[in-house]
């Protein structure tokens, strides 16, 4: 479901990919992935109004920007004058991950990580 939150349109989550995401439910990274692959560009200060409304809890802006700027040197997002963005080279790594992992799935392959 969409909602203007703070004037910016917010789609009510459960789970990250999902189309229906409940951010409450989630982890601030996964919450995080989820507003910006949505609404690229928003501030660390939306962000955390977003996440906090959501929640409805008081979790500080400096958690959200220490995590924010964990997924940057991660290589998840692009920082570009204090708006983040979901990485592009990330977003490609990730789907080809998820398709390799679907035709496994659909194969029945069993499947060693090494890690």
């Amino acid at each position: 479901m969409l909602q203007y939150l703070e004037g910016l349109l917010v789609l009510d989550m459960r789970a990250p990919f999902s189309s229906n995401i409940n951010i409450g439910a989630s982890s601030t990274r996964d919450a995080l992935v989820s507003i910006i692959g949505m609404q690229p560009g928003l501030s660390c200060a939306q962000l955390t109004k977003i996440i906090r409304k959501a929640r409805n809890d008081d979790i500080s802006q400096q958690a959200v920007f220490k995590t924010l700027n964990i997924m940057v040197e991660e290589g998840v997002l692009f920082k570009e004058e204090k708006k983040y963005s979901l990485n592009q080279t990330w977003i490609t790594k990730a789907k080809t991950f998820l398709v390799q992992a679907e035709e496994r799935s659909k194969q029945g392959a069993e499947t060693i990580l090494l890690i």
